[in-house]
């Protein structure tokens, strides 16, 4: 159950308790985070200035890395954010910080955002606070500047859980997924699979393992239906799709794969702001690059909107290393990517009586099915057409497709860029 509590009552308690100190061996007051189960959320500690320091930045590196007589406070700050630069302008300080500061989200960016500004703002003539990473603030934080008057805490209530989660890397060297393990403190109630994608956005304690998910990256919700879980992403997550396809199946592995190990999830599902991807696909446990039995982007063609033409969408297959992709594709043409028949162009109940791969004109003999349950909205020649380009931008240089139908030929259908929808031309 959340609530959110206003700070402004135990601010100016706090506020009351020491600011400060002028003169020689000036101090300053640093307020840090108490452990989950206590009554209060913050405390203080008393920090001296050094010299040549001002009190803004003797603060700022008490916040980040607390002083030893801090018992058990803690720093809001995660593991590895330094303090670039510390500048102090007409009443407003502003604090430069290192790229990890965006790898925070969530209740702990609220609880640096709150311990920052208390801090700062008691230190005479400062009355706001703006935390910027290369000039500019974190996507996710509540304002540009923050004062001590305007904090707003996220509160959680309900104990602190420590769990144990199972994450996978990519090495860069041998571009194989290992394992990691890793604690965490998580709030009961809240999703595990929020704390796991945090974790895989921080990458791997290891300096040879790639990091594989790109920096400002959410997870918006994640839902479960039975046995699969849809992971909702912030819109970040189409830099995947930019990139190299061995990387982004590795990304997607490695989500997959962590997300089943730490859960009892056994698939994943993939969207972005609300939008599936990869035609809604699961992505079952893959054992990385060394697994024989292992995963593929691919590139299936299907209808457009208007019916007109042939557009290209992308979708993960199993690869088991029996089987060619042409065998997996037809499959997945016939039978939905994620085998329901959904997105199917080719009609119900079609099987594949022979087939014969060429670089010339593919041969496939279907069964009866193709022509007997054909549907009102996908004509016979457009789901040809889905299958011949299917092939062919998979990596068939073929130039037709040779259609059967228990024997008897049926219908030649060629690979001609006039079926494709224009966007894609």
């Amino acid at each position: 159950m959340r609530r959110f509590v206003s700070l402004l009552l135990l601010t100016a308690l706090l506020l009351a308790l020491g600011g400060c100190i002028g003169g020689s061996g000036e101090k300053v007051t640093v307020y840090l985070m108490r452990p989950l189960d206590a009554s209060q959320p913050v405390g203080s500690v008393e920090v001296e200035v050094k010299q040549r320091e001002t009190p803004a930045k003797a603060a700022m590196r008490a916040l980040v890395r607390p002083p030893q007589n801090s018992d058990d406070l803690r720093s809001p700050f995660a593991d590895g954010v330094e303090v670039i630069a510390v500048e102090e302008s007409d009443g407003v300080v502003t604090v430069r910080l290192s790229e990890k500061y965006l790898d925070m989200k969530g209740v702990a960016l609220a609880e640096a955002e709150s311990c920052t500004a208390l801090t700062l703002c008691s230190i005479d003539g400062i009355s706001g606070v703006e935390l910027l990473v290369d000039g500019r603030p974190h996507p996710q934080g509540s304002k540009d500047v923050l004062s001590a008057s305007g904090i707003v805490y996220e509160e959680i209530d309900g104990r602190s859980l420590e769990r144990e989660i199972t994450l996978y890397f990519c090495s860069s060297e041998s571009g194989r997924l290992y394992t990691e393990s890793r604690g965490v403190t998580m709030r009961e109630g809240e999703p595990i699979e929020r704390y796991v994608i945090d974790e895989l956005i921080k990458g791997s304690s290891q300096s040879d393992y790639r990091k594989l998910l790109p920096s400002g990256l959410e997870l918006l919700d994640a839902v479960r239906d039975g046995d699969i879980c849809s992971l909702n992403f912030s819109a970040e997550f189409r830099e995947l799709a930019d990139g190299r396809v061995d990387d982004e199946l590795n990304a997607l592995i490695s989500i997959a794969n962590s997300i089943i190990a730490s859960s009892s999830a056994e698939a994943v599902r993939f969207l972005v702001e609300g939008e599936p991807l990869y035609l809604g696909a699961p992505l079952y446990e893959c054992g990385g690059a060394d697994d024989p039995y292992s995963y593929a982007v691919f590139e299936v063609w299907l209808p457009s909107n208007d019916g007109e033409h042939v557009e290209p969408a992308k979708t993960v297959l199993p690869t088991d290393g029996m089987r060619g992709s042409d065998e997996m594709l037809i499959d997945c043409l016939i039978n939905g990517p994620d085998g329901s028949g959904f997105f199917s162009p080719l009609p119900d109940g079609t099987r594949v009586l022979r087939e014969v791969p060429s670089q010339d004109n593919y041969y496939i003999d279907f069964s009866a099915e193709l022509v007997e349950n054909i549907s009102d909205a996908y004509p016979i020649d457009m789901a040809l057409k889905c299958l011949v380009h299917t092939l062919y931008h998979n990596g068939y240089a073929l130039r037709g497709l040779e259609v059967a139908v228990e024997g008897e030929d049926f219908r030649t259908v060629s690979a001609n860029a006039e079926d494709i929808h224009p966007d894609f031309r």
